[in-house]
C-alpha cells in the first residue's frame, strides 16, 4: 500500500513532500508481533529508498510514533504513568506530520521517532 501510493502520488508531483508513518519499535524484536513490525521496519527502508531515488524533487520522510495514546480511554492513574514514559499525544504526530510535510526539500531520508 504505501509502495504504491507513494509511485502514484510521485508521478502526479511537481515537487513536495511525502510523510510516510511508520512506528519507533520496528527496530526491536517483538515475537508477537513479527508482522506487524516487519511491515513498519519496511516502512523505513521505504522512506530512505524513495528519498534517494526522488530527490532533489521530492523530499520523503517518516514519522515513527511510539506510544500513541488518548486519556479517556484509560484510568488516570495508567494514563500519567505513560506520559511520564513519554507517550506521544495524537496533536504531537500530527505536528511532527505537519513539520516534515513544509520542511526544506533538503531534508529526506529522515525518521523521526515522537514520543517513547
Amino acid at each position: 500500500g504505501a509502495f504504491f501510493c507513494a509511485q502514484a502520488a510521485a508521478r502526479r508531483m511537481g515537487a513536495g513532500h511525502i510523510v510516510n508513518i511508520g512506528d519507533a519499535g520496528s527496530d526491536r524484536a517483538w515475537p508477537a508481533h513479527i508482522p506487524y513490525t516487519l511491515s513498519k521496519a519496511g516502512i523505513a527502508v521505504l522512506t530512505r529508498g524513495l528519498a534517494v531515488a526522488l530527490r532533489p524533487r521530492i523530499a520523503v520522510n517518516c514519522v515513527a510514533p511510539g506510544a500513541v495514546l488518548r486519556p479517556p480511554r484509560f484510568r488516570r492513574a495508567r494514563w500519567a504513568r505513560l506520559r511520564r514514559e513519554n507517550a506521544a499525544s495524537p496533536a504531537e504526530v500530527a505536528a511532527a506530520v505537519v513539520f516534515l510535510a513544509t520542511c526544506p526539500r533538503s531534508i529526506t531520508g529522515q525518521i523521526l521517532a515522537v514520543g517513547g
